[in-house]
């Protein structure tokens, strides 16, 4: 089982830069500090339960994952994929929001398409350098992070990953792009996930753009996320 410490690095942006989305989703820049991720992780034994447990800001209740421990494990992107769109939609109806219609906006599919190609020609971030270069994008968001290897599994991959902007809801954080990007109204996004030569694993998330600022302290948090390996 994989229990390490690792490094974190997570940037959002918007294609349209407006003064009241200026100090949060706009002008987010690279962070290369885990500024909010909480795990805590019980000792693994030859005969103990191994157990991972994201539990910052959280709204008081728990869901536990049950899951074969697998010594082996390799990280899988299309699954983490799929649980992280899980992960966001179960955040965005936790606030009373649409789920996401993932992968069913054209612009925005082929726009995600065109920049995993170009992370993926780059073995990962790319510090949003396609982003700023791209002149004829849609009206979009876009979050990247990345973290440096995989955890015990790939619902838990995909949670860290997921925390790693859901934990944006600590009103300290100075930038809450990542956040706020997955709380906007449009359901148009689309996700995708890759790995680099050095086993980091990296996501992008583009969504539908709306003009407005938000207000962390209006976010519902989520609950804690155990994950379980017996």
């Amino acid at each position: 089982m994989k229990i390490s410490k690792r490094v974190l690095s997570f940037v959002a942006v918007s294609a349209i830069v407006l003064p009241t989305l200026a100090p949060t989703v706009a002008n987010a820049a690279t962070d290369n500090t885990n500024n909010a991720q909480s795990t805590q992780v019980q000792a693994a034994t030859d005969n103990a339960k191994k157990v991972s447990s994201y539990s910052k800001f959280n709204n008081g209740d728990e869901v536990q994952t049950v899951l074969p421990y697998d010594t082996d494990y390799v990280a899988n992107t299309d699954n983490i994929q799929k649980y992280m769109e899980q992960y966001i939609d179960e955040y965005r109806e936790n606030n009373g929001l649409q789920d996401f219609n993932w992968d069913q906006d054209t612009a925005t599919l082929n726009y995600t398409t065109k920049r995993m190609g170009q992370l993926e020609a780059n073995d990962g971030m790319d510090g949003h350098a396609g982003f700023y270069a791209d002149n004829n994008k849609p009206k979009i968001l876009e979050s990247l992070g990345w973290v440096s290897d995989a955890s015990n599994s790939d619902q838990e991959t995909a949670y860290w990953l997921f925390s790693s902007w859901y934990n944006e809801i600590n009103p300290a954080v100075k930038e809450h792009g990542h956040l706020f990007n997955m709380s906007r109204q449009p359901t148009n996004a689309s996700i995708r996930v890759g790995k680099d030569t050095k086993g980091g694993i990296y996501v992008i998330l583009v969504s539908g753009y709306v003009s407005g600022d938000m207000n962390v302290s209006d976010l519902n948090k989520m609950p804690t996320h155990t994950f379980i390996y017996e």
